[in-house]
């Protein structure tokens, strides 16, 4: 997912109906026959769902393992990550998938790489067993990140392989930047994370903060006035984006991962249920208060945000929402999971369909 690196245009759609938007719960929709959708990760050729019953199901291009099912032949439907349970969260990379479970550990699979002759940080193990030490390989079934990540609350992946967590008491750990594990102080509390092209992101004591893991740490600040009280973050590309409450006022607060200009967009047409808010290369959604899908556009022209109006459209009935760089899914209260656009490496039935979890 590429945008541009020292621009971000972003038009937002402003609901006119009365009550603005209403974000998705975890715990997501029923599909229609199916279990509820909890989380989901896209990326460019891949699509992951963490289900209510623990599971966790893929589709899309395989070449790298990242369906997780002991296999490297993609797939347009859904096929189960094998001897992968009470997953709650799942993040996809670039050619490879992460899942948080229940008891706080950080399970992973794909194109892994191995642990770096370089030292990690003083008392803290390197993760493992994720790959051979001697070559980058395949792992075609998950393996657990050992020690370094366990007791993780929450977890964010972007590009080759970043993976970040936040850990009880707030502590910030990565691994993958630098292939190295990472501890990140200057993140210590933050409420939420963004991985990004090079680093991490979060808002902490109200403020948006970017740290560049390339050794060494550089981390810029982006608000240091009228706090932001984040709901969540999300980082696209090399594009960031924070949504929460600043002077009291609900907004998307957007800059280019590199860049120190933060564009605000305010409106009483957004709320806090958490994941009805996404971003794709181009575009992202919203789910309504009213159950109807919203989209807004993403660009880059001079460093300028603009908004649009309009209204959002569906039938009322849609609770979550996800995107990816090509392919967005949106959940819906009575019916299965329904998916639009395009993944690498697969050939899916339809534009858009409505995907079956068995």
């Amino acid at each position: 997912m590429t945008i541009g690196r020292s621009t971000l245009l972003l038009g937002l759609l402003v609901l006119t109906a009365a009550g603005g938007c209403q974000r998705k719960r975890r715990a997501g929709a029923a599909g229609e026959g199916g279990p509820r959708v909890l989380d989901m990760g896209i990326s460019a050729a891949t699509a992951c769902a963490a289900l209510a019953d623990g599971r966790v199901l893929c589709w899309g291009d395989n070449r790298d393992g990242t369906l997780g099912d002991g296999t490297m032949k993609a797939s347009a439907r859904p096929v189960a990550v094998v001897g992968l349970g009470d997953a709650v969260e799942v993040e996809v990379g670039k050619g490879k998938a992460c899942a948080l479970k229940r008891d706080h550990t950080v399970w992973c699979w794909g194109a892994l790489r191995p642990p770096s002759d370089a030292a990690p940080p003083e008392d803290v193990a390197p993760p493992r067993p994720l790959t051979p030490p001697e070559h980058d390989a395949v792992a075609t079934q998950p393996a657990t990140v050992v020690g370094y990540l366990a007791g993780a609350e929450s977890i964010t992946m972007n590009g080759d392989w970043n993976l970040c967590a936040r850990l009880a008491g707030g502590e910030v750990r990565c691994f993958g930047y630098v292939n190295v594990p990472t501890r990140v102080p200057e993140l210590q509390g933050a409420s939420v994370l963004a991985a990004g092209p090079d680093g991490v992101a979060g808002v902490a004591q109200g403020a948006i903060t970017v740290v560049d893991l390339r050794l060494p740490h550089r981390a810029r600040t982006l608000t240091a006035a009228d706090p932001i009280e984040a709901i969540d973050a999300i980082a696209v590309g090399t594009a960031l984006c924070v949504r929460g409450a600043r002077k009291g006022q609900l907004g998307i607060h957007c800059a280019g991962w590199t860049s120190d200009v933060l564009s605000t967009f305010t409106t009483p047409a957004l709320a806090t249920a958490p994941h009805t808010f996404a971003l794709g290369a181009s575009t992202g959604s919203f789910v309504a208060a009213d159950g109807r899908l919203g989209r807004f556009g993403i660009g880059d022209v001079d460093r300028r945000a603009q908004t649009a109006s309009g209204e959002a459209a569906g039938d009322g009935d849609i609770v979550a929402v996800w995107a990816g760089a090509h392919y967005s899914c949106h959940a819906r209260s009575t019916s299965a999971l329904r998916c639009q656009g395009a993944l690498e490496g697969v050939e899916l039935a339809a534009r858009e369909a409505t995907i079956r979890l068995p």
